[in-house]
């Protein structure tokens, strides 16, 4: 692609999401739920596709969101941090994400301050060797004591453990009925890990329902 193409890609694809954000931003302000074809729009002026949680997750995730439950936990960030932002700036949730790439760190910041979205709850949580896994270094953060939903779509394929650290880690600051959105369980890393939190917490851990890409867990009293 030559440079010129390249520019006027980047551009028609910021172009949309500028638009697509701020109707969305309209909509989530009357407590509505944006679309498919809206959040398609978003993920395709967003520019990382390949990395971004399925708009059926997008939806599910907003919808929890709103809940009267306490602060968010986000596990990776990427375009549902956008969509969690504009809950904030909008409906007045609490959110708190973990990032472990330094680059990316920069680059969401740096979205989200193009949109004047709030970013200062994201924390820089380099991967940590926790003996069985790795898992995000929260001893480095100031997270909150209590969350009512977990967002888990990190750390990446690939880290030790996957995403197995999140109940061992952070189980103490899940409030009972506190919910999981646990992306990717259609994969079998994933999947095997569901499980394994799900006979390792049980019965503390229950399976809420299972959809074509992601699950919902809940942490009951």
């Amino acid at each position: 692609m030559s440079p010129t193409k390249r520019r006027l890609r980047t551009l028609r694809r910021s172009t949309v999401l500028a638009s697509a954000v701020g109707k969305a931003k309209q909509q989530l302000r009357v407590q509505q739920v944006p679309d498919r074809d809206l959040l398609d729009r978003i993920s395709f002026g967003w520019d990382n596709e390949a990395w971004s949680a399925s708009p059926e997750f997008q939806q599910a995730m907003l919808r929890e969101a709103r809940a009267p439950r306490t602060t968010v936990l986000e596990c990776g960030t990427g375009i549902t941090t956008l969509l969690l932002a504009m809950l904030i700036d909008t409906r007045g949730i609490h959110s708190w994400a973990l990032e472990h790439d330094r680059t990316w760190y920069d680059t969401i910041q740096q979205r989200l301050a193009k949109f004047s979205l709030p970013s200062s709850h994201i924390a820089l949580a380099p991967l940590k060797n926790y003996g069985e896994f790795d898992w995000y270094d929260v001893a480095q953060t100031t997270l909150p004591e209590a969350f009512g939903l977990v967002v888990c779509d990190g750390p990446p394929g690939g880290t030790r453990g996957g995403r197995y650290g999140l109940m061992p880690t952070m189980l103490q600051r899940l409030v009972p009925g506190a919910r999981i959105l646990f992306d990717d369980t259609q994969r079998a890393e994933e999947h095997s890990i569901m499980q394994h939190w799900l006979k390792n917490y049980s019965p503390q851990l229950r399976l809420v329902a299972e959809h074509d890409s992601y699950s919902i867990l809940e942490l009951v009293a």
